[in-house]
């Protein structure tokens, strides 16, 4: 998740952590696609956490955003509590998946 949070691309994070996949993903297990795939999706909902999306958002609001520090400020709140529920949902899946293996 950390890898789209910081990148804001769900593409550079992928690209970002495709090494790490490949050398943390049991080789024997036969888990290495579902390991990618959370983590692709990790990466993928966090962007819209990020602050470059943020500001995106805000740009693209452009005169309807006032105050952009108070409405900046109440978006990576309310992405960073979203982020931390599907973290745990993706990290009960993860266990999941490795006592089923």
């Amino acid at each position: 998740m950390l890898s789209g949070f910081i990148t804001g691309s769900n593409v550079g994070g992928n690209a970002l952590m495709m090494p790490l996949q490949e050398r943390l993903a049991p080789h024997g297990a036969g888990l290495d696609v579902w390991f990618a795939a959370l983590q692709n999706s990790a990466a993928g909902h966090a962007v819209f956490t990020s602050l470059p999306m943020i500001m995106l958002i805000l740009v693209v609001a452009g005169d309807s955003a006032k105050g952009a520090g108070v409405v900046e400020y109440g978006l990576l709140r309310f992405g960073l509590r979203v982020t931390a529920a599907l973290y745990a949902a993706l990290a009960a899946t993860a266990v999941a998946l490795v006592s089923f293996a």
